[in-house]
């Protein structure tokens, strides 16, 4: 397994020596019997922003790249652009940036092209340009522990041709991080996961090595990343951190929830949007600045929003008619809430004795049935995939759903579309994704 230092940039060498054949593979020209490689460094951006669409506020940190050491049976995978596949596993220099490596009986004749990946895709007949990775299965053990990545990160070295008897190949990332920075109170942790409002990240996929610029192609795709954790107890409160190997998606503007797990619930998250889409050799970090408990039901989160709370997930998905009754204040409000069964409403209001409203609302939903939002004295931001249908009655002009969610079906005071500039009247059923505005009886133009 490789493994990963983070407090050291640098390059890695590696030279294997390859043994001669068999009589049968003899050949006229040179027989390679070396391999160089050489590797980038990480680049590091941990930019994710910490708020929702309408209030960016981009996060910086500094991360001094990573040094890659290579254990005992780690083995890279070398591809000729005619024939088979031939693997070399290490021999010399594990727990090292240098390393020897040695292909057994085999050689390669020294007129051919090459390409390379790591980690090794054990089959002869691999096609170079399917070499198939996986990122689920992760598991850290210990806090702050990236030993784990060597198994999921993902190298490729593109054509090389030898010089003499030796084949040199420089190796480029396919693959970023996911870091998380939060700190939680004493207790043992046993998973982190990271999730969008749709499938949107790559559990399966493949790349073609052969291609100049290699790019990682989905075949599995999934709205849920997880991280498993292992020996992960904190005595006081702690600086939980975690390393995630992700393939690069387009995830710009959406919003990417962290949900910390303790003895196997799901207790607090997190969400933040990123303003770029991604891109490989990079680390990102999601850095929390306030968590959101999260609960089981809608009665737990009344409780919790009764107390002062401003902020809960719901992690339970709801089978019946709910409401969700806001906290007495004047601070910006979130929630968050699974799917709910087809014929399900949710409604949110204002407590019967509020002496103050919430400035803003966000609700952020996977796929809802219905959602009624009683607020007219807040501004609401409606995220997610899916609604079959909005109504609502907030602040004139402010209730907007972002560009990524889709309506079926608009209720009561909602009538205008910014995007594409519909008109609606109520119970319209056609179908438009973009800004939508409620305002009082009437539908609101520009």
């Amino acid at each position: 397994m490789k493994r990963f230092s983070t407090f050291l940039a640098g390059g890695l060498v590696l030279t294997a020596f390859m043994l001669a054949c068999s009589n049968e593979l003899e050949n006229p020209e040179v027989d390679i019997t070396k391999v160089r490689c050489s590797i980038s460094p990480i680049d590091v951006e941990e930019d994710f922003a910490t708020g929702f669409l309408d209030t960016l506020n981009a996060s910086k940190a500094t991360f001094s790249g990573a040094n890659f050491l290579w254990s005992e049976g780690d083995r890279i995978g070398i591809v000729p652009n005619k024939g088979s596949q031939i693997y070399f596993a290490v021999t010399d220099g594990a727990g090292t940036s240098t390393a020897s490596f040695d292909g057994g009986d085999w050689a390669m004749k020294s007129t051919g092209t090459f390409y390379a990946y790591y980690p090794l895709y054990p089959d002869i007949f691999l096609s170079k340009d399917r070499v198939s990775v996986s990122f689920a299965g992760q598991a850290q053990t210990g806090n702050n522990n990236n030993l784990h990545a060597g198994d999921f990160w993902t190298l490729y070295s593109g054509a090389t041709t030898a010089v003499g008897n030796t084949l040199t190949f420089a190796f480029n990332h396919l693959t970023s991080f996911f870091k998380t920075y939060v700190t939680v109170p004493a207790g043992t942790y046993t998973k982190i996961t990271f999730s969008a409002p749709s499938e949107i990240f790559i559990e399966d996929g493949y790349f073609d090595v052969s291609t100049e610029t290699p790019v990682i192609v989905g075949t599995t795709m999934t709205n849920e990343l997880s991280l498993d954790l292992q020996d992960v107890t904190f005595e006081d409160e702690t600086e939980l951190t975690g390393f995630l190997v992700v393939a690069p998606v387009a995830i710009a503007g959406i919003p990417i929830t962290v949900t910390v797990y303790k003895e196997g619930e799901p207790v607090y998250e997190y969400t933040l949007i990123k303003a770029n889409d991604m891109a490989a050799a990079k680390t990102y970090a999601f850095r929390a600045t306030a968590l959101t408990p999260v609960v089981s039901s809608v009665a737990e989160a009344n409780a919790l929003f009764a107390d002062g709370a401003t902020s809960v997930a719901i992690s339970e998905p709801m089978t019946d008619d709910e409401t969700i009754v806001l906290p007495d204040t004047s601070e910006p409000v979130t929630i968050s809430f699974p799917t709910t069964e087809s014929e399900s409403t949710l409604t949110v209001t204002y407590p019967s004795n509020a002496g103050s409203y919430p400035s803003t609302l966000s609700i952020t939903g996977p796929e809802s049935a219905d959602l009624d939002i009683h607020t007219p004295n807040s501004t609401v931001t409606v995220n997610g995939v899916s609604y079959n249908l909005i109504t609502s009655r907030t602040a004139a002009n402010t209730c907007i759903i972002a560009e990524n969610v889709t309506v079926n079906t608009l209720g009561q005071y909602l009538h205008h579309c910014r995007k594409c500039n519909c008109q609606y009247a109520e119970g319209d059923s056609r179908r438009c994704t973009g800004l939508w505005y409620s305002g009082d009886y009437r539908p609101i133009r520009r």
